[in-house]
């Protein structure tokens, strides 16, 4: 596993969550250097969340700086593969097509582990781009939401 880059301030916010009833066990990836293995591994729960109610959450941005209709072209490839819940995909299509989703190793974590502890299904719950806030088009950002389960 690589040296890993994180806030301790998102920590700290995290770590407050936690009471006699919860755990959280935060998992941090690199922004895109993780081969697919490591990302996998990452999050595979190895027993840890066996038998306990788990809420999986991975952060990331979708393309950044394209046209709208490019980074929605890009961003649909790396979102047919996560509602897929294929993790592989999504690693490779993010590397093949070369996608600046930022989050892509800890999405790919996600996946892994959510599979693992049986989730069957995905859903789209909303995507939407930089521009439609800004009014410009010509370089955007993605973002996505995604449910799991």
């Amino acid at each position: 596993m690589k040296i890993i880059r994180f806030s301790a301030t998102v920590l700290a916010g995290i770590g407050r969550l936690q009471g006699k009833d919860t755990a959280v066990l935060a998992v941090l990836a690199c922004l895109c250097c993780l081969p697919l293995a490591d990302a996998a591994d990452a999050a595979a729960p190895h027993g840890i969340l066996s038998g306990r109610n788990t809420l999986i959450v991975a952060s990331s941005d979708m393309t950044h700086f394209e046209n709208a209709q490019l980074a929605r072209k890009l961003d649909d490839l790396a979102l047919e593969k996560v509602l897929a819940l294929d993790a592989a995909g999504l690693h490779s299509t993010v590397m093949r097509h070369r996608i600046s989703m930022c989050g892509f190793a800890p999405s790919v974590a996600m996946i892994t582990a959510a599979v693992e502890l049986g989730a069957t299904a995905a859903e789209l719950v909303r995507y939407g781009h930089s521009g439609e806030q800004t009014g410009d088009d010509s370089s955007v950002v993605g973002y996505a939401a995604v449910r799991v389960y």
